[in-house]
């Protein structure tokens, strides 16, 4: 299992490798770059303009956390293990929320860069003799667009719900902190299943199809995902990453996607 992440981990300096020896893909790589550097900053800008809201919506069903007029040694006591508990929690609540921002963002940047991506990965199925490009035609162009966006859409209701539930579950006292482990993990792993999937999406495999290959392949694209939640950073390596789970597809592909 931890072999398997480390694998998947390495696959991030195999798409760099690649990226870097074959120019002919540098081209597909400048436009998603700036959309996400740009959509990055319009978030974090209003997230941390609305982070007490936000955390103060959150927390309501727990109440204030906080004793009015202490008196006497043990209230004071009591008072202020509140405030180191409110504090802890506002650190977890605040770290795990800017994963999510990075999952946002790379959920919003996907369905608009997903076309680009997609010819990303394209060219480094054609690179490694594993697809033969096709002759432009309007009709297949059309349903692989919408093909391309009902995946998108289904990844984003996925997200949605499942980081609801790690969210609101990392707020509350004690196992907070283990749900937003979970979170850093799962967030690691959904940025590798979004970026590793366009040689499937490519296929015209079903949501159901490339989830199920996800998941059998879940610690190498956790390993693959990993760079991806570095704040800021992590999105300057996508279109690496990309590369790297679509090499990452090419060794671990299932016969029936041949």
């Amino acid at each position: 299992m931890i072999k398997n992440l480390f694998i998947g981990l390495g696959y991030n300096f195999k798409g760099f490798g690649f990226f870097i020896t074959n120019r002919t893909l540098w081209k597909f790589a400048i436009i998603p770059l700036f959309i996400n550097l740009l959509a990055l900053i319009l978030l974090i800008a209003l997230y941390v303009s609305h982070f007490g809201d936000i955390f103060a919506f959150i927390t309501k069903p727990l109440g204030s956390l906080d004793i009015t007029a202490p008196n006497g040694f043990f209230w004071h006591l009591a008072d202020g293990l509140f405030w180191f508990l409110r504090f802890g929690l506002k650190i977890v609540f605040f770290a795990l929320s800017f994963v999510l921002i990075f999952m946002l963002v790379f959920i919003l940047s996907g369905l608009v860069n997903a076309p680009f991506y997609e010819l990303l990965a394209e060219q480094v199925l054609t690179l490694k003799n594993e697809w033969v490009e096709r002759p432009f035609q309007l009709k297949s162009f059309l349903t692989e667009m919408g093909h391309s966006l009902k995946i998108e859409l289904c990844k984003l209701v996925l997200f949605v719900a499942l980081s609801l539930m790690i969210l609101v579950l990392s707020s509350v006292p004690v196992i907070g902190v283990f749900f937003g482990l979970i979170g850093i993990v799962f967030a690691a792993w959904f940025f590798a299943f979004g970026l590793s999937s366009f040689p499937l999406v490519l296929q015209r495999k079903s949501f159901k199809d490339i989830l199920g290959w996800a998941w059998q392949n879940n610690m190498l694209l956790t390993g693959l995902g990993l760079p991806a939640t570095i704040p800021v950073v992590g999105m300057l390596f996508l279109h690496f990453q990309v590369i790297g789970g679509t090499l990452l597809y090419i060794d671990h592909k299932q016969p029936e996607h041949l």
